[in-house]
């Protein structure tokens, strides 16, 4: 925060005019079931943003992707345990990036800075 009590927003891409913003209530990288039960249950309301109103197929698919997306996390978190390696913890940060960011539509663009990170950290630790 600013000393002024304003909060300043940086937009990483164009904003068309009267575009509307948003922002999520809960975490994305889960099925849509689940996202709508917890947003119900918390917030008393049903989302239909566009990761929420896709059809019955589409969000099918989506919720695969979501639960392959959780078990590569877990196993790619099992790397600072020393349950996998290096190459293998990168491989698998690999396949959650294909998964958010080319697809799953629209991609999860405000998790690339943590990932990168992570995937930083494991390529550091490896190097010579």
């Amino acid at each position: 925060m600013r000393s002024d009590d304003r909060a300043v927003v940086h937009a990483t891409r164009d904003i068309a005019k009267g575009e509307e913003l948003l922002t999520t209530y809960t975490d994305t990288l889960v099925p849509r079931q689940d996202r709508q039960a917890y947003l119900k249950k918390v917030y008393n309301f049903d989302c239909t943003c566009q990761a929420c109103s896709r059809s019955a197929e589409e969000s099918k698919k989506s919720d695969n992707r979501m639960r392959e997306h959780r078990r590569l996390m877990d196993k790619f978190a099992s790397w600072s345990q020393g349950k996998i390696g290096g190459q293998e913890a990168i491989n698998t940060a690999k396949r959650i990036w294909d998964i958010r960011y080319n697809e799953e539509k629209p991609p999860y663009a405000s998790t690339k800075g943590q990932l990168l990170a992570d995937m930083a950290h494991v390529c550091a630790a490896h190097s010579a």
